[in-house]
């Protein structure tokens, strides 16, 4: 699944629209959960088999990514306090990449090394590696462009801050508006893995 590589890409955004002034702390919040639930992925796989683990990877990752769009697309017609939002967006993306470190990211690599005969595995492997790379790539440099599209934006219009008013309605967009844009891309990741 492409979509962690958006997240990891975009998650400094979000934390930033939500309020959170520490980005940088919150993003290796993220990678740090993800990076130990891996570790915790490779010791519970076999107790609980593949297929258990890649649905409940599924439904993790969906409803971290719902709650971070969430957070992200309504963050001007809530009216929470900023630690709030920003503490549910870090939950949401934490959420998002322990859904994935604990199935969708080591199961199908174990799976590909198991279906393809040992004459065919290393081609095999090389051939899948190089297509999820590309397909990564795709997705984040399409990323940008969804972004825009969802935040009612010309797909190639420069960002501009909230405070400087673009020369025509539609010339530039805003922080505001990209926001808004990634907080419907992600929940339309979240539709995308139920």
């Amino acid at each position: 699944f492409s979509g962690i590589n958006v997240m990891t890409s975009y998650s400094t955004l979000i934390f930033k629209a939500a309020g959170g002034r520490p980005t940088v702390v919150a993003t290796s919040l993220g990678l740090m959960t993800c990076f130990f639930a891996t570790a915790a992925a490779a010791n519970v796989s076999d107790r609980y088999g593949r297929r258990t683990l890649l649905l409940a990877s599924c439904a993790i990752m969906a409803g971290g990514a719902a709650l971070a769009g969430f957070m992200l697309a309504s963050a001007d017609t809530l009216d929470v306090a900023a630690w709030v939002s920003g503490g549910l967006s870090v939950l949401g993306v934490c959420t998002f990449y322990l859904g994935y470190a604990i199935g969708i990211g080591p199961v199908p690599w174990v799976l590909i090394s198991e279906i393809f005969e040992n004459r065919l595995r290393a081609r095999a492997l090389a051939y899948l590696s190089a297509l999820n790379l590309w397909a990564n790539g795709l997705l984040c440099v399409a990323a940008m462009y969804l972004i825009n599209l969802f935040a009612g934006c010309e797909i190639d219009a420069a960002v501009v801050d909230d405070n400087g008013a673009p020369a025509r309605p539609y010339e530039e967009c805003t922080e505001g508006r990209r926001e808004h844009g990634a907080g419907l891309l992600l929940i339309s990741f979240a539709g995308f893995i139920c």
